[in-house]
């Protein structure tokens, strides 16, 4: 018999995938491991203050300020970024950032549960 190990889903023909461990606790904390924005749609604006990372989809609003985010396949802007100002289209972050239009296949990952060093 499997040993039931903290934070994982024992059900059967689960294959102990990791589950949120605040969900069942009744915590409303969002499960952030898992929040991934990738597209053509993301560019990197220098012009407003916070420097911004722009989405024309619309698909940002999911992340929270003071959250730490990943940049994947940017020409100029791969690393980690910390969010400063949240809107749907548009996180304002706290680093410089190059000037980058959308188009490029960049992947935007949270990096709350990971460690912060994968990207830099």
């Amino acid at each position: 018999m499997a040993v039931k190990r903290p934070g994982f889903n024992n059900a059967s023909g689960s294959r102990n995938r990791r589950v949120n461990r605040y969900a069942n606790a009744g915590d409303n904390r969002p499960d952030r491991r898992h929040k991934v924005v990738a597209g053509t749609t993301i560019g990197f604006n220098t012009v407003p203050t916070p420097d911004e990372v722009t989405d024309s989809a619309n698909g940002l609003g999911g992340y929270e300020v003071g959250e730490y985010i990943g940049v994947e396949g940017s020409t100029g802007n791969d690393g980690v970024l910390s969010v400063q100002t949240v809107a749907a289209g548009a996180l304002g972050v706290n680093e410089a950032l190059t000037l980058e239009g959308a188009g490029a296949a960049v992947r935007l990952a949270s990096l709350n549960n990971e460690i912060v060093n994968r990207f830099s």
